[in-house]
This record gives C-alpha cells, structure tokens and sequence, in this order.
C-alpha cells in the first residue's frame, strides 16, 4: 500500500497514483483506493494527471463513483497548494519586469491552464 511504501522508501518513490492514493484514503466496495486515484488521473484527455488538479471543477471531481464533496475539496486543495507554491518562488525570483519573458515568468502558472482566455494589463511607469 502507497503509505507503507512511503514509510520505507519516502514520498518521492511513489507513482502519481499512489500519491493521490493517500490523500484519497479509501476507495469504495467494487474499487480500489489506487483504482479510484487512476480515475482522478485519467479524468480528461486534455488534463491527464496531475495536472487536472489545477483545472477540475467539484462537479467534474464528484462524477467520479467514490469522489464525493470532501475528497473533491482536498483534492482541489492539492492544485491549489500546488499553484501558490510555484507562483511564490516566481514571484520573490522576479523583483521587476525588465522583458517580456519576465512578465511571462511572473504570470504563466497562474494562466497557463485556464480552459478560458483572460487579459491582463499592466501599466509601467517611469
């Protein structure tokens, strides 16, 4: 089981599926933990894997047979502590914007997988 691996080989020996496995807890009577952590993974084609957990509404989470409203939540919690995590380094890393890559670097994470277009404009002064 993911948590007893986790024990001896420490959290960077696990799958993807197995890491979801412990944050999920418990699967349901016909499926598995580590089954039910493959459905969250394989939900969409265009979000295969971890990184659905950025872009995965409640709905989309509790049509899954043994997702129900708190599992959807913390898996939610996952993307978005994923999010604040890197936009906090790319945010102290970048102290001005001096080109266009760096304004790139500064916001791609928090756009780059939104199913919507948005606009941002800055406004740069002497």
């Amino acid at each position: 089981m993911p948590r007893e691996k986790a024990l001896r080989l420490g959290v960077s020996a696990l799958r993807d599926e197995e890491l979801l496995a412990v944050i999920l807890r418990t699967g349901t009577k016909e499926e598995s933990v580590l089954a039910l952590a493959d459905k969250v993974l394989h939900l969409s084609p265009v979000y295969d894997g971890l990184v659905g957990l950025m872009q995965y509404s409640l709905e989309d989470l509790q049509a899954i047979k043994g997702v129900g409203e708190t599992k959807a939540i913390e898996l939610q919690v996952v993307g978005e502590l994923a999010k604040r995590i890197w936009n906090r380094k790319i945010r102290e890393e970048v102290q001005s914007f001096r080109s266009p890559g760096s304004v790139l670097q500064y916001f791609k994470e928090e756009l780059r997988h939104l199913s919507y277009e948005e606009v941002h404009v800055l406004y740069f002064g002497h």
